[in-house]
């Protein structure tokens, strides 16, 4: 038999950041003032978008990792990011999210600063979802779904175009998490699609 070269074309980029730094602090979000998130019942994100503006340190150190993040991997180098809304999650038992993206936005990040295994992030893809051809085993080249479990003091890093949503709570615990925005910022782009991206402060 000839031998094939697989190339991953074009491929969403996620990267999962395990045995961070204690992101303990972030327990204080429980006391914020949260909000019904209309599409599902008991699904909930705070009336405060900007989070971490409330944590400066732990906000520094995710941009920092998400610009290792971009150079190391991404290899955007030459480009300045900046992490623009933050917010937090809660999910009572038996609920979930609803899929989604998040729009004027660049990447996505989600923080867990607990263990919780009963309600993991699934991405899910849907450029080929007019045909339904089952595979003899699913893997990352065929997979309609992703699914990630999380430890505590996990990050994940994600396009803001790619379709998530967050599984069904199956504990009998509320599962809280941080979830917050990235843009370019600053001059980037080549020739007529170069821009300067000043983010105005609010």
């Amino acid at each position: 038999m000839s031998k094939c070269t697989v190339y991953p074309i074009f491929p969403s980029v996620v990267g999962s950041f395990t045995n961070t730094d204690n992101l303990s602090e972030l327990n204080s979000i429980i006391n914020y003032e949260f909000t019904t998130n209309k599409s599902y019942d008991n699904h909930f994100i705070t009336k405060n978008s900007k989070i971490l503006d409330s944590f400066p340190h732990l906000k520094q150190y995710l941009h920092a990792l998400f610009l290792g993040f971009a150079k190391e991997v991404l290899k955007y180098s030459n480009t300045e990011f900046a992490i623009t809304r933050s917010w937090g999650t809660k999910v009572l038992p038996g609920a979930r999210s609803y899929t989604h993206v998040h729009k004027n936005s660049f990447y996505s990040g989600v923080v867990y600063w607990q263990d919780f295994q009963g309600s993991s992030i699934e991405f899910e893809r849907f450029d080929h979802s007019q045909w339904l051809v089952v595979p003899d085993e699913w893997t990352i080249y065929n997979s309609e779904a992703f699914s990630l479990d999380h430890a505590a003091n996990t990050v994940i890093f994600f396009p803001s175009y790619l379709a998530h949503k967050i599984n069904t709570n199956t504990t009998d615990q509320i599962r809280y998490s941080l979830a917050f925005n990235v843009i370019p910022v600053g001059e980037f782009g080549a020739n007529d699609s170069r821009v300067n991206i000043i983010l105005k402060q609010d």
